[in-house]
């Protein structure tokens, strides 16, 4: 019962309808399906983007070959016929508008394309878990072999000369010796580092708190660095005190310097200095990782700081050079316990 003030309310009426709830079978859909769900898991962008990378090999495969992509239709020949095509022909760069014919390479290195079949294997098993299909084809397919090869890494006089190149006067190429040698020091990836901001930093205890919306595997965790290195970090932040923005590594122009740019600075450099090397940002990683072990670092602790939630990771990005190797067998070989007593004087 309503009073002389008081009205009903109008209820919202709704139209009845039929709601069909037919799957679709067409990769692509499930694909960007799969995007979706691992957007909101909280997958950062560098991982959606190989995600995207990875389905556009697929992608190229199907249009080259005329396939179907219909996953009630895809199965184990299909997906060995994939392989082969991503070994054999599959041209890297291929139909990309920017870059140039001498870029794009004939064939995936094997590890690649495993890495592409991984990818492939994580949308199967959600296509599984949506009811599309029962079981993936992929389940059927080995990994490609392939023989790990050493992890590149630079000498100590590659360092020397790659920093004595730099012109510091200049605000990019100072930016970049900053950027360089936090690398090297701290063992972060690019991406990382260039997402850090100042409130990141801590000056006195000399470390960096790597936030968990930045790491690859988006656990935070802490990143040391010496004294040297954070003032030099503090240095570059007075250089940009005209901007406004809390990031430290920026732009000519103030914005935040992007992975691609410092890239391609490297490669500059190394065209300058007449340097052959395959040079990329990840190099100071390795590189830092290897002197870490081999000036007496320990594995468990290089694992915190290289944030590896699997200690085998750990030991596969690092890798100690023959040369300490060597020095390291003589100095604890089990002949020392009695190369004494054996190494008398001959007879003559």
């Amino acid at each position: 019962m309503f009073t002389n003030s008081e009205k009903p309310r109008k209820r919202k009426t709704f139209r009845s309808s039929v709601v069909t709830n037919k799957a679709t079978t067409d990769l692509t859909e499930l694909f960007e399906k799969f995007v979706q769900s691992k957007k909101a898991a909280g997958r950062s962008k560098a991982t959606i983007s190989i995600y995207y990378f990875h389905f556009s090999v697929i992608k190229r495969y199907s249009e080259v070959n005329d396939v179907d992509l219909n996953v009630k239709k895809l199965d184990v020949d299909d997906f060995r016929d994939f392989i082969i095509y991503m070994l054999e022909d599959h041209v890297k760069f291929g139909g990309h508008p920017f870059k140039k014919e001498e870029h794009m390479e004939v064939g995936l290195k094997p590890r690649t394309a495993n890495d592409v079949l991984k990818t492939l294997r994580q949308i199967y098993q959600f296509i599984v878990r949506e009811g599309v299909i029962d079981k993936s084809p992929l389940d059927q397919i080995e990994s490609v072999k392939h023989t790990e090869k050493p992890i590149d890494i630079m000498t100590p006089d590659e360092v020397r000369n790659f920093f004595a190149s730099l012109n510091l006067r200049k605000y990019s190429e100072f930016r970049d010796y900053v950027i360089a040698n936090f690398l090297l020091d701290s063992l972060c990836r690019i991406n990382e580092t260039l997402l850090l901001r100042r409130h990141d930093f801590d000056f006195e205890g000399n470390f960096v708190r790597i936030r968990a919306e930045v790491t690859k595997s988006r656990i935070a965790r802490i990143a040391p660095f010496q004294r040297r290195t954070g003032k030099l970090i503090q240095e570059l932040i007075a250089e940009n005190e005209t901007f406004n923005t809390d990031f430290i590594f920026l732009a000519n122009h103030g914005e935040p310097l992007k992975a691609n740019h410092f890239r391609n600075q490297l490669r500059r450099y190394a065209k300058r200095m007449g340097m052959r090397r395959h040079f990329n940002p990840h190099l100071f990683r390795h590189t830092g990782a290897t002197w870490f072990l081999e000036q007496g670092g320990d594995l468990r602790t290089l694992q915190t700081i290289l944030g590896h939630a699997d200690l085998r990771m750990t030991m596969r990005y690092t890798h100690l050079t023959g040369r300490s190797i060597a020095a390291s067998h003589e100095q604890f070989s089990p002949l020392n316990n009695i190369i004494g007593k054996l190494n008398k004087p001959r007879k003559i």
